[in-house]
């Protein structure tokens, strides 16, 4: 629908709804709100910039690019890697 801006509007937008919901999930008090704001808002935009970049990924590397193996799996381990490295913070 965007075009190669989809990728950008779609960056964005989850941007914008993690920070929403991280921003929202510091004011409640019940845990049924902390479920709305936390779990569901964070995952639809952790999901939005996960597959933007998974998308523009495979679109620059194409199947028969020599990094294309590198790129993908620097993407795959990129966020588990980020969470071990920040949970003691």
């Amino acid at each position: 629908m965007f075009g190669h801006q989809g990728f950008r509007v779609s960056g964005l937008l989850g941007t914008g709804i993690l920070t929403i919901s991280c921003t929202g999930s510091s004011f409640v008090q019940t845990p049924e709100w902390l479920f709305l704001t936390h779990s569901l808002m964070y995952g639809f935009g952790s999901s939005l910039i996960y597959m933007a970049s998974s998308l523009v990924i495979g679109d620059y590397f194409q199947k028969d690019h020599k990094y294309h193996v590198l790129a993908t799996s620097i993407l795959l381990c990129g966020y588990p890697i980020g969470l071990y490295m920040y949970m003691p913070v």
